[in-house]
């Protein structure tokens, strides 16, 4: 590869990036405002309906994706589908297809949605709500597919445009709904509405590009296409068990009360997933290289890698623990002050999470997928098998007991299999400097508690900051480190590409 096209590669990836965590801060900070208020407003009860109803519809949309957007994204970068000399409208042939597919699979997923709902709940406010939410699984097919072509693209700059935009349209409008008086219903049908707005924001940016949205069946290459995508359809229904299952089971075993506690005490962590999903995947390909040309720089580069996160995970951790009631207070109220607790448990086991999720990128990246799809498997009969135990004991506190478990056990699970090829825990002593660093910081942050919770974790956050510059654990340049390939020059057959 020549060095202006391997400079431009990195200026694309560094914009792609830079779109992604912006939309990502953004989506993340409007999320949080518009979850304190429909939960203020609502109480435990209505916002556990409108938390219970989305996951729910979720659980149903696995069936309309069925794994098809990874296989999307791949085929669209790789020309898959694509007649020879159509040059720039090529992506369209297979745009086409991909639309058909995916819409037949929300409208059939619809059916045992509905009827399912049905069956379960008598409550005529509880059927309108999850009717309502369930009219975002066609549109949303709509929406992903296009947004799936164009990231295949590595046109990144419509997906952050559309997520930023959705979000400010709900933000708003949950705002204007619960001020002019309006109720749970009111809510979910400006999100439902949302997908709206999802999906024209793709087909104006299509239609602009050229891409024809015209809908082509094919059968044989509908199998062709479900088949590339049973294996992260598997993974995918394994995430199902470890994670969106939780607000449903806890409304099945719970009550809705018990949902919208879960959901407050959650709301504040799991948008941080966020931060590890992002360095894993730009680590993943110079992994993959590394493994291949056998680069004794990539086990260095997975040993940095790992306690960045961890010097990123602890704080947050450690914050989490001892800030958890100032922040529910501020954000949501004493009515959900169970909710500290949940924030509480999950957030200890937060680092674990911020180290098993590179290392799950790690395992695909040097063709373990296997035993990282034992362990995403083992983690969810965790999470599910607990929660079952727990909730009708403990409601949403046993739920999060299972949440944090389940975290636990994929972090030991991925790296007992990581450990049999590589040596990522080295720096003991780099380590034990940031535990003291983190100790240090829990003190400041408990002496600032009667401030307040935004100055506890601001007077936290210098501390910490200070420490670990102070003691060069964590540099500047580190993180660019991270992304750079542990080799200086590209292999002879990277050259030659």
């Amino acid at each position: 590869m020549s060095g202006a096209a391997e400079s431009s590669k990195g200026r694309r990836l560094a914009l792609n990036t830079l779109l992604l965590l912006g939309q990502h801060g953004f989506v993340t900070l409007a999320g949080v405002v518009a979850a304190a208020f429909v939960a203020t407003r609502l109480g435990p009860d209505h916002y556990g309906l409108f938390e219970y109803c989305f996951a729910f519809v979720g659980g149903f949309a696995l069936v309309s994706t069925f794994g098809l957007r990874a296989v999307t994204v791949r085929a669209v970068a790789q020309g898959e589908g694509q007649s020879k000399g159509q040059g720039k409208e090529e992506p369209s042939h297979y745009l086409g297809r991909a639309l058909s597919l995916r819409v037949l699979l929300a409208v059939l997923a619809l059916a045992p949605l509905l009827v399912t709902a049905w069956w379960r709940h008598h409550d005529p406010l509880f059927r309108l709500a999850i009717a309502v939410a369930a009219l975002t699984l066609p549109i949303d097919a709509v929406s992903t597919t296009i947004r799936d072509v164009f990231q295949g693209l590595e046109r990144f700059d419509v997906e952050a445009l559309t997520g930023v935009l959705v979000r400010a349209f709900t933000l708003a409008g949950v705002i204007a709904a619960l001020l002019a008086g309006l109720g749970v219903i009111a809510v979910v049908s400006v999100y439902a509405a949302g997908s709206l707005i999802r999906a024209a924001i793709p087909i104006f940016a299509a239609r602009r590009v050229g891409l024809r949205l015209r809908p082509r069946w094919s059968g044989r290459a509908a199998l062709h296409d479900l088949r590339q995508a049973a294996p992260f359809a598997g993974s995918a229904f394994a995430s199902l068990l470890m994670w969106e299952i939780d607000p449903i089971l806890l409304g099945e075993l719970g009550g809705l009360a018990m949902v919208g506690v879960f959901a407050a005490g959650v709301k504040l962590i799991v948008p941080l997933e966020m931060i590890p999903e992002s360095l894993a995947s730009a680590m993943a390909p110079t992994v993959a290289r590394g493994w291949s040309q056998k680069d004794p720089g990539t086990e260095a580069l997975l040993q940095r890698s790992f306690f960045f996160l961890a010097a990123l995970g602890l704080p947050v951790a450690v914050g989490g623990v001892l800030c958890a009631d100032l922040l529910v207070a501020l954000l949501f109220g004493d009515r959900y002050h169970e909710a500290a607790t949940v924030l509480q448990i999950v957030a200890a086991a937060l680092p674990f999470e911020f180290c098993s999720v590179p290392a799950f990128y790690a395992l695909g990246a040097i063709h373990r997928q296997r035993a990282a799809f034992v362990a995403t498997c083992g983690g969810a009969a965790v999470n599910v098998g607990l929660c079952l135990w727990l909730i009708p004991r403990h409601g949403a506190i046993g739920c999060a007991i299972a949440t944090a478990s389940a975290m636990v056990f994929c972090f030991i699970a991925a790296h007992l299999v990581l450990a049999r090829h590589y040596r990522v825990w080295a720096r003991g002593l780099d380590y034990l400097k940031l535990l003291l660093a983190n100790g240090v910081m829990a003190a400041a942050v408990v002496g600032a508690r009667a401030w307040g919770a935004l100055a506890a974790v601001a007077v936290g956050a210098i501390v910490y900051a200070t420490l670990v510059t102070a003691m060069s654990l964590v540099r500047p340049r580190d993180l660019r480190n991270l992304l750079r390939s542990p080799s200086s020059e590209p292999s002879g057959e990277e050259a030659s590409a």
